[in-house]
């Protein structure tokens, strides 16, 4: 799992044009609700083929395909979409992650097949961090995490210290994938053995998650208040999510399949101050179907019950409001559209685990 990767009632499925006015709820929802699904059109000739996060603003950042090749936008229902400039030498640009103050990071693709992470503070320009490698996750700060190149460790990087190389857990490499307000990075890291574990960094220390007596974990998201998501590999070898807190530890908090064997049946990238997290989820036999975890009641939720073709959600917002892809055809080469499921408050909702 080294590096892995974040219709119908519920709700029912709208096409948005940039016009078009997409309401908040009132309300953080903690239980189970109904969600309505809207995937993003975008103006001219190009395709949103998936939203990667979103802020309490309601803005998001994600990639789109048109003519000139794939792109990364920004969007939100008052000001529409806004196509990120490329850096000068990349031959294309991807969005991972948009902040409170909308700055979004992300990464520019050169033709020689390197990255270089970016920051746009303005749609209309590319800020390289002057490092090679991945970008992975941002803070509210400004702050980026990621995976240098050729070092292969995980990095923090602010404007004013710089890059940061986070180190391992006695193996020979680490990528970080989000960052919180305090700066606490989680990620994965290999071990002296070889195997990987999930990990958090604070104040130049990185502390090993464990596995839960599995093969392998990785730690995707973090929130403000330091609890952590991420997948691991159990002795079965099926594939769940688990939550690490600093007084529990590693918990399982996957859903349970009767017939469930080796692979993933569920997956996490991302958690709100609420505790909700979001991924999919894969009942054995089936498709990979977007999904939230609800934190009053720890049931898992799909959100594409009926949709008839794989989802997947990436990120997840303070208000609830959660974003992703949707897959349009069984067909793998048919691009994906993204995806914007917003809970509508005071309504029960259905597909509950």
């Amino acid at each position: 799992m080294h590096r892995l990767l974040r219709c119908g009632m519920i709700g029912p499925c709208c096409l948005l044009a940039c016009s078009s006015t997409l309401s908040s709820p009132e309300v953080t929802p903690t239980g189970a609700s109904t969600y309505r699904l809207d995937r993003i059109e975008l103006s001219g000739d190009l395709q949103a083929l998936g939203a990667v996060d979103i802020n309490d603003q309601g803005q998001l950042a994600g990639d789109a395909l048109g003519i000139s090749g794939q792109a990364a936008f920004t969007w939100s229902a008052g000001s529409g979409f806004a196509v990120l400039a490329r850096l000068e030498t990349a031959d294309y640009v991807s969005a991972v992650a948009i902040n409170e103050s909308g700055v979004v990071a992300g990464n520019a693709w050169l033709s020689d097949g390197t990255s270089r992470p970016v920051i746009w503070t303005d749609p209309g320009r590319a800020q390289d961090l002057g490092v090679s490698g991945t970008a992975m996750g941002m803070n509210d700060l400004g702050h980026v995490v990621g995976n240098l190149s050729p070092e292969d460790v995980a990095f923090l990087w602010d404007a004013t210290s710089g890059t940061r190389m986070l180190g391992t857990l006695g193996g020979t490499w680490s990528v970080a994938n989000r960052v919180n307000a305090a700066d606490e990075v989680v990620g994965t890291s290999e071990l002296a053995d070889g195997t990987s574990h999930a990990f958090r960094w604070s104040k130049g220390t990185m502390t090993d998650l464990g596995a839960l007596n599995g093969r392998y974990s990785e730690g995707y998201a973090i929130s403000d208040s330091g609890v952590v998501t991420g997948t691991y590999q159990g002795p079965s070898d099926e594939i769940r999510v688990f939550r690490w807190t600093a007084s529990e530890g590693m918990v399982d908090v996957g859903p349970t399949y009767a017939d469930a064997t080796d692979g993933p049946t569920s997956l996490s990238t991302d958690i709100n101050a609420v505790g909700q997290i979001v991924g999919g989820v894969q009942p054995p036999g089936l498709m990979l179907r977007a999904a939230v975890r609800q934190p009053a009641s720890g049931a898992w939720q799909e959100l594409t019950a009926d949709w008839p073709f794989e989802s997947f959600a990436l990120g997840v917002n303070n208000r609830g409001v959660i974003v992703g892809r949707t897959a349009e055809s069984e067909n793998p080469d048919v691009p994906g559209r993204a995806a914007i499921w917003t809970p509508v408050p005071s309504v029960v909702g259905v597909g509950a685990r």
